[in-house]
């Protein structure tokens, strides 16, 4: 009463041959880039900066910054801001590209 059951293909799986040799590029050192990396992390720490004030909770007002530009350095307190510039509590307008550096203090 047993039947027998046919046989379930099976293919061949050939063996690969493994990459003995392999390109790591972080041990090689190129510094063409380092100063557009250093400008592009300040700009987007500052946006990052203003994005962290204005989206926590609480009021963008209560939290005190230090701002820093060409040739002066502000401490107040963000009002309100648009794509391209911020409004301090002290009526002041302050264009989003020339600033520096954003730091929050603290209170």
């Amino acid at each position: 009463m047993k039947k027998k059951l046919p046989a379930i293909y099976r293919s061949d799986v050939p063996k690969r041959k493994v990459n003995k040799e392999a390109y790591y590029s972080f041990l090689e050192e190129d510094d063409s880039f380092v100063e557009e990396e250093k400008k592009f992390e300040s700009e987007a720490s500052v946006l990052e900066t203003i994005e962290k004030i204005f989206t926590r909770r609480g009021y963008p007002f209560n939290v005190p910054v230090q701002i820093t530009l060409p040739g002066r350095v502000i401490d107040t307190f963000l009002a309100a801001r648009t794509k391209t510039t911020l409004l301090t509590m002290d009526d002041e307008v302050i264009s989003i590209a020339s600033i520096l550096k954003l730091q929050i203090k603290k209170q």
